[in-house]
């Protein structure tokens, strides 16, 4: 009895068909599985006794639904672990929430003191820290007597009246010989209020003062505020 053509007609895998047309892959996987072996047990119990079908057809068939079969459990894993990662991914982004990250954009001044992050010229003899506020007019200038220094600014202006809240900059004056040689921003802290994916696998951070700042470039973080 010649069962070889029934059996390439009936095995899914000889025909490179699925053996349902909807489940998931596993599901799938389980149904072909069941399916060849009964096809498998019906050849061995009908086949001719004087022309048996030849041992390394068996194999090939066998070698076939393996090779599926782990093609299925390695898709299964590779999902799992691009779920994982999306959820480690989420949870690193909202790590970055409402810490404060260093900045050289203007920052919201809440009546909290601010810590400011000033270097002077390496040619320089003197230098002074100035707050401006949106309207660009200096409300407090202080001086710098070393190189670079964390200098607080305790939100009042020069005449010691409290600075109103709003956004405020920092700038550093480098002078020679009383002459003002250099002038670059300041260093403070601002609030991350969102944390966001680019495209291309970076993150961004979105500050209180809407300034936006490449993660990667943060050398400093500081938990809950300035």
């Amino acid at each position: 009895m010649d069962v070889t053509d029934t059996a390439s007609t009936k095995n899914p895998l000889a025909n490179g068909q699925s053996g349902q047309s909807g489940g998931s892959d596993a599901a799938r996987a389980a149904t072909d599985f069941e399916t060849f072996l009964t096809l498998l047990t019906t050849q061995l119990q009908n086949q001719d006794p004087l022309a048996p079908m030849e041992s390394t057809q068996f194999v090939a068939q066998l070698a076939n639904f393996s090779a599926v079969e782990q093609q299925v459990k390695t898709n299964d894993l590779l999902e799992g672990l691009v779920s994982t990662l999306g959820g480690e991914s989420a949870t690193a982004l909202a790590s970055w929430i409402g810490n404060a990250v260093p900045t050289d954009a203007p920052v919201l001044f809440d009546g909290a003191p601010v810590d400011i992050l000033a270097v002077a010229a390496s040619d320089a003899d003197g230098a002074d820290v100035r707050v401006i506020n949106e309207a660009g007019q200096t409300v407090r200038r202080m001086s710098l007597t070393d190189a670079s220094a964390v200098l607080t600014w305790d939100g009042t202006d020069d005449a010691g009246n409290p600075a109103p809240i709003g956004t405020y900059s920092f700038l550093v004056d480098s002078f020679q010989g009383g002459q003002r040689i250099d002038r670059q921003p300041a260093t403070t802290y601002a609030t991350v209020i969102e944390a966001r994916r680019d495209p291309g696998g970076g993150t961004s951070l979105l500050l209180e003062n809407g300034a936006t700042l490449d993660a990667s470039a943060v050398i400093s973080i500081r938990d809950g505020g300035r």
